[in-house]
């Protein structure tokens, strides 16, 4: 399905959309403050002098105004062609990492890469949101394609782990570049009740990928080796980023048209000022504390206990004193990572614990179960990733035709409530159906309801954070969203990790061993699952025993998600439910506070912005 194809009653609703986001791109111009203001001058301002930006904003404000239908379904087409190249490389990236890893006999090493993915996405958003201001989308987005070349390049030709790792983690900061620049110009084109339909298109190759992913890793692995699965990809994403390049550029020029005086990059002075803004500061010392807390985790255990050992204590003891610095910070800086009028707002609050516990719980989930379908579920190759790939499917599908409702009735808080109650039935149905070819079936429902549910919910969420900012804040809003689901992505990794690491070897040498196997047979088994279980037949002892060890591990796992998911029902039940407008941005973003600063109460002292947050 492509994004023109709609269901019944297609046609009026893509009038509606189109309507919509062209009167939304018509009427930016007149409401924007400069990005370089500081939250306590921003909204009174506003009404005292003329509005000014950095020149990234203004230029992709100015091709907003010029911006008709053709050219945006045009744009929005090329989106989804670059979307569908590196989603397919990011399903196959997750096969051909787990083949390498077990090639250098390292495989529960997976979460710690994850781990170490997650922190530094974590990092660079806030970054590229600032940046992307100050110097421009089209240049952060050729930027961000760069590194995420060089990281595969680098994956790709690792002849140890930690070079894979590297690789890894540059392909992660490039991917998270340019992601973000994406959605930060779909913000900018798109009104509220057509942002969630808009926000999806990069997403809707998964509706294709999934069932060819398969077949294309498997193709692959049989041609060549996972080294070449992941270089191809290294020329065939830039090749597809090209076009979307190409008419960011054209659209940056005809802007430029309209405005031949305009700079095309900050001052000097500027960018001096744009980087205190930043609160470098604080996101050192939160990228610091989550460094040094998750990373270890996932290496202390294994075949031996490690927690004795003071390369693990050390950095954990280290990144817990860090976070009340970080509170401390943030609590006195002038330039916290967000302003206060959207620290104080609970719905803004609720989204982000929304989007940290989303990506915690699937993490926890997802983060081995390639391997399990392949040991435990006794899958095909082809068969384990089709079946990997069945949740995110479901999601887009679910996503795409939430998005299309929500045009209609313009509300967002019932579908975030009652996905997370699906999701919710999806776990328990992965905690019943554990392990062994009886439970294929049920794995494979677990998966859609899983899927069904995320869709619902998990940019739905996203998009109800921007209902509560001014569009000079949108921005940042997203990147920090985008921080915390890599933050949640970490923290999956690592209670993941921390499982299977801790428990999956003793487990194996309590079943295996009485079944006949030797201890160096269970060192195998949990160094290169996928090289030595295939060995023996289902029916085995041998076998029997290795499917039983993972039947544990994946009921501590399914636990942990239904706990994590738990805490995520009651946070959204707090959620706000505005009523999503035609403008860019929602008509009362930030009115309360400008109306408790008209009322002679001052929040931007950082004492009462903690104190603000519980009494509305």
């Amino acid at each position: 399905m492509s994004q023109h194809e709609l269901p019944a009653g297609g046609r009026d609703l893509a009038t509606t959309i189109d309507q919509a986001a062209n009167d939304a791109s018509h009427r930016q111009g007149d409401k924007e403050i400069s990005a370089l203001q500081t939250i306590e001058d921003g909204p009174l301002e506003e009404e005292q002098s003329k509005p000014t930006v950095l020149p990234g904003v203004a230029r992709v404000e100015a091709a907003a105004s010029q911006l008709t239908n053709p050219k945006r379904w045009t744009l929005f087409s090329i989106i989804f062609i670059f979307g569908f190249a590196y989603g397919l490389d990011a399903l196959l990236r997750t096969a051909f990492i787990t083949y390498a890893v077990v090639e250098f006999q390292d495989h529960s090493l997976i979460a710690t890469i994850t781990v170490v993915r997650g922190v530094m996405a974590a990092a660079v958003q806030p970054t590229v949101a600032k940046f992307a201001d100050a110097f421009g989308r089209v240049e952060l987005f050729s930027f961000g394609v760069l590194v995420y070349t060089l990281g595969a390049i680098v994956s790709a030709a690792s002849a140890n782990i930690q070079t894979l790792a590297a690789g890894a983690v540059l392909s992660q900061v490039g991917y998270s570049i340019f992601v973000l620049t994406l959605d930060i110009i779909i913000a900018d084109l798109t009104s509220m009740k057509t942002r969630l339909f808009f926000a999806y298109i990069p997403n809707l190759s998964f509706l294709i990928s999934p069932w060819i992913a398969g077949d294309v890793t498997a193709a692959i692995l049989k041609a060549t080796t996972w080294s070449w699965g992941i270089g191809i990809f290294a020329i065939l994403v830039p090749v597809f980023a090209i076009p979307m390049a190409i008419i960011l550029w054209l659209l940056g020029r005809n802007a430029k048209k309209t405005n031949p005086n305009q700079p095309r990059y900050p001052s000097l002075k500027a960018v001096g000022k744009l980087a205190g803004e930043l609160d470098l500061v604080g996101m050192l010392l939160i990228t610091l504390a989550l460094a040094l807390i998750l990373t270890p985790l996932t290496l202390a255990g294994g075949n031996k206990s490690k927690w004795d050992n003071a390369g693990v204590l050390a950095p954990i003891i280290l990144g817990i004193l860090i976070i009340p610095c970080f509170i401390f910070w943030e609590r006195k800086t002038s330039s916290p990572l967000l302003p206060d009028y959207l620290l104080t707002d609970k719905t803004v609050w609720a989204c982000i614990i929304i989007s940290v516990f989303y990506s915690f719980g699937y993490m926890c989930h997802s983060n081995y179960l390639f391997t399990l379908l392949i040991v435990s579920y006794n899958f095909s190759l082809t068969a384990a990733v089709r079946v990997s790939s069945v949740a995110i499917f479901c999601n887009v599908f679910a996503a795409f035709i939430t998005s299309m409702v929500v045009v209609k009735v313009r509300r967002l808080k019932g579908f975030i409530v009652g996905g997370i109650s699906i999701a919710f039935l999806g776990f328990g149905l992965a905690y019943h159906y554990r392990g062994g070819t009886s439970s294929q079936s049920g794995l494979i429902g677990a998966e859609v309801v899983l899927g069904i549910g995320g869709g619902l919910f998990a940019w739905t969420a996203l998009v109800l954070a921007q209902t509560a900012a001014r569009h000079e804040h949108i921005g940042m809003l997203i990147a920090l969203m985008f921080s915390c689901n890599s933050i949640g992505t970490a923290l999956g990794g690592c209670i993941a990790g921390a499982i299977w690491t801790q428990t999956l070897y003793a487990t194996l040498l309590k079943n295996v061993i009485p079944a006949g196997g030797s201890a160096e047979l269970v060192m195998q088994i949990y160094a290169a699952p996928l090289q030595a279980v295939p060995m023996y037949p289902l029916g085995s002892p041998v076998r029997d025993s290795v499917i039983e060890s993972y039947r544990y591990i994946q009921r501590l796992l399914s636990i942990a998600c239904l706990a994590i998911y738990t805490v995520m029902f009651v946070v959204a039940l707090f959620l706000r439910d505005p009523r999503l407008s035609d403008l860019q941005t929602q008509p009362e973003a930030g009115r309360k506070r400008t109306e408790k600063r008209s009322s002679g109460q001052d929040d931007s002292q950082p004492a009462s912005r903690w104190l603000i947050w519980w009494r509305q």
